[in-house]
């Protein structure tokens, strides 16, 4: 597979949320973002991304790779990783304090409805 192919690859893979693919790509060839700007935004890999806006920062406001996208939209549309702390949500949202040390500073919140916005607002995206 040639590079181009198999950064494209890569970047669809992580829009999609297939975290095995990206991750099973990342161990074949672990600089496959580095050069890219889209794919290193899409990967949430800020070495990648700051090393290559070093060299051209003209880049971080520029459509880029097959989709024409900036690379804020591979940032916010990318699913890789998406719900690795999903679970951690409603426990850090509990343990949240007002600064006179009561919990639930909006009183009747059920912290489980985070998991349910964070997942819609995810799958909307798609």
């Amino acid at each position: 597979m040639r590079e181009t192919e198999e950064m494209e690859a890569v970047v669809d893979a992580a829009l999609a949320g297939n975290d095995s693919a990206v991750e099973a790509a990342l161990e074949r060839n672990p600089g496959v973002a580095r050069g890219s700007i889209y794919a290193a935004a899409a990967l949430a890999d800020a070495e990648s991304a700051f090393a290559v806006l070093r060299k051209d920062p003209s880049l971080a406001d520029q459509p880029t790779g097959r989709r024409a996208w900036t690379p804020l939209l591979y940032v916010c549309s990318s699913r890789f990783h998406r719900g690795r702390h999903e679970d951690e949500i409603p426990e850090l949202s509990a343990n949240l304090r007002s600064p006179d040390g009561q919990r639930d500073t909006i009183p009747g919140a059920r912290h489980d409805s985070l998991v349910d916005l964070r997942r819609d607002a995810s799958a909307s995206i798609m």
